[in-house]
């Protein structure tokens, strides 16, 4: 009689929520065709990196990761998004597996034999987090980085997350609806649409069955995302105004509060009549929204939406019909001819909108990107003096904050 051996399988990232749903997706892939998922690597069989890149820092960390996992000499696949970002360098350090996010369904043609294929294996609704991956990421780090701000907030992101994975989920109720994949943008700063393609929307129908399932798990609160969230159904013929209001006339017993997360400007102003009357009823409680600048300049720059006035006419109504809204943002600094004055605009609107939590990212100049070769770059020094300013200015406004500092 033949022995079976059941392969074991490490799959872990350095990304986002959506590339840890990403991993979810993956494990529930290998356990249907009866691989084994551990929590450690050293007994693994086979090693998944699902990488981040989405910024010059993230590149790095990568790199360093990959460097880390060969010394296990263990099978290695590196998925995500550092393979369409900087391509040539992950090919000096690894030449072998490889698979970009949009690509995941690719991963069939490493493994012909399976029964069952990637495409059919339904979404995640909880996020992957495990104390192995966060000790390998800082591993990867330098020691100065270690006590960084970046590095406390890598626990206490790990530490919040834990707290809302599928281990106690029954306390914290939150789950995830992912409804789409890709971007409509052509933002000048980023590279991460060249990993994530084009927008690719979930049909309306399978989004209501996962909420149905969301729903039957007694949920309360539930994130809804996706790379380019507001521009859910266009390619559909359908809108997330609509989308949204299908997912509220199912809820029966239980009224769910939404977090609207990755939510661009120009879907706020688009959509603005709808996000209100929901906001108004208590349903949406939190948006993350890319505001970036507080100049329109450079937002113009950026090949951003670009009125800042109507953009912040429409956060006041928000807060204004419902004051308990949580409203997050994410800003650029030092993006390329950044004056004083236009950065000073940002720190305006950020006190005038009264923002709960802020996310600061220094401008990272990526090759491939429309911004790469504009003129009038800001220096290092410039941007760390000015990330220092913006600190001491949400401090004292007593405004949350995570700032991605990698200069």
């Amino acid at each position: 009689m033949e022995l079976l051996i059941i392969k074991k399988i490490f799959i872990f990232t350095n990304g986002c929520t959506r590339r840890k749903l990403d991993v979810e997706k993956m494990k529930k892939y290998f356990t249907l065709n009866g691989y084994k998922i551990i929590k450690g690597i050293k007994n693994a069989d086979l090693i998944i990196f699902v990488s981040c890149a989405f910024i010059e820092g993230r590149v790095r960390e990568s790199l360093k990761i990959i460097e880390e996992l060969k010394k296990y000499k263990k099978e290695i696949i590196v998925a995500g998004c550092l393979p369409e970002i900087s391509k040539d360098r992950l090919e000096r350090v690894f030449k072998e597996k490889i698979i970009s996010t949009k690509n995941f369904k690719e991963i069939d043609n490493f493994f012909k034999d399976f029964q069952y294929k990637f495409s059919i294996v339904p979404d995640s609704n909880l996020p992957c987090f495990l104390l192995s991956e966060l000790l390998l990421i800082l591993k990867t780090k330098p020691l100065t980085e270690l006590f960084s701000l970046n590095s406390f907030h890598l626990v206490r992101e790990f530490l919040i997350n834990a707290a809302q994975s599928k281990f106690i989920h029954s306390r914290s109720k939150i789950y995830f609806l992912r409804i789409s994949q890709g971007c409509l943008g052509n933002c000048a700063y980023c590279s991460i649409r060249k990993a994530i393609g084009s927008l690719k929307s979930k049909p309306i129908e399978i989004c209501l069955q996962e909420y149905k399932q969301i729903l039957n798990q007694g949920c309360e609160n539930v994130v809804i995302l996706g790379d380019d969230v507001g521009a859910y159904g266009l390619d559909l013929n359908t809108s997330f105004p609509e989308l949204l209001n299908q997912l509220s006339g199912i809820e029966q017993r239980i009224f769910v509060k939404w977090s609207i997360k990755e939510m661009h400007p120009q879907w706020i102003v688009r959509y603005y009549s709808d996000l209100l009357n929901f906001i108004r009823r208590g349903k949406i409680i939190h948006i993350l929204c890319g505001i970036q600048s507080g100049s329109s300049r450079i937002l113009k720059l950026m090949n951003r939406y670009s009125n800042v006035e109507i953009i912040k006419r429409a956060l006041k109504k928000f807060k204004e019909v419902n004051p308990n809204l949580k409203l997050s943002a994410q800003i650029i600094v030092g993006f390329p001819s950044e004056t004083e004055k236009d950065f000073l605009m940002t720190l305006g609107f950020i006190k005038e909108i009264k923002f709960d939590e802020i996310f600061i990212y220094p401008y990272s100049n990526q090759e491939g990107t429309m911004a790469f070769k504009l003129p009038n770059q800001i220096s290092s020094e410039i941007k760390s003096k000015r990330i220092k300013q913006i600190l001491t200015f949400l401090r004292k406004e007593k405004i949350n904050y995570y700032c991605e500092n990698n200069l």
